[in-house]
């Protein structure tokens, strides 16, 4: 393949990757969105505007990431529970929220350098990740679903839907003060049963999440590399030839 190409495909993964929405059926996850934008609808659109990549994340700025609880219309809202999970070992978990949360419920969570988790600052909870990368999950009563959809069964489908603030929308969530949705806030929203037997409506659990970033898949970071790497030997091909 000639580096030309390589920089195409490079290129078209990237591009691709935001292609690949999640469809969500309904107006009740839209509604949510409206619901706690100030002065009108939200500027976000929950089918056209789906953050790619969304699966394994990284906490930014200060490491501590706060962590809102926004709505929740599943039918087994007093049973689900809400975390994080460490990417090499999906049986290595912390959970933030249990099924006894409310709307506008809060808490931050901190993941040090060696791994271990720290909530609210101050509290070691014992769990130690492998690294400070992590996905997102929801827990229910039967069966656990995780932000990379290649862990959720056979089918791997996509159980999360994330959303990045554009910094225009002025928002007010549940429990917290009027504030402008930001680009490094988060939205996260959750189908509780298995994509093909839902009504993928994704309004099981929806969280609010700051200052994290997804990190982006291994295979794009790669050809995109190798793309880079491609476009540099081009050019001093070329200066070469001169």
């Amino acid at each position: 393949m000639s580096f030309k190409k390589i920089l195409i495909a490079a290129s078209l993964v990237i591009a691709t990757a935001g292609a690949n929405a999640t469809i969500i059926q309904g107006n009740s996850l839209q509604g949510i969105l409206n619901d706690f934008t100030v002065g009108g609808n939200s500027s976000v659109d929950v089918n056209t505007d789906q953050a790619s990549p969304d699966e394994i994340w990284e906490s930014t700025d200060s490491g501590i990431t706060p962590v809102r609880f926004v709505a929740e219309m599943a039918g087994n809202a007093s049973q689900n529970s809400f975390g994080i999970y460490d990417p090499s070992n999906i049986n290595n978990f912390f959970e933030i929220f249990s099924g006894s949360q409310t709307n506008g419920s809060r808490t931050v969570f901190e993941i040090m350098g060696d791994g271990s988790i720290f909530q609210n600052v101050v509290t070691d909870t014992g769990v130690n990740f492998n690294g400070t990368t992590f996905g997102f999950y929801i827990g229910t009563p039967t069966t656990t679903f995780y932000s990379e959809a290649s862990k959720n069964g056979l089918d791997g489908y996509d159980q999360m839907v994330a959303f990045q603030g554009k910094g225009s929308d002025r928002i007010q969530l549940p429990g917290a003060n009027q504030t402008t949705w930001t680009q490094g806030g988060w939205l996260l929203a959750f189908e509780d049963i298995l994509y093909s037997r839902s009504d993928k409506d994704f309004n099981d659990m929806v969280i609010f999440v700051e200052s994290a970033k997804p990190v982006p898949a291994p295979t794009t970071l790669a050809l995109l590399g190798l793309g880079l790497a491609g476009l540099g030997f081009a050019r001093r091909r070329k200066n070469n030839a001169k």
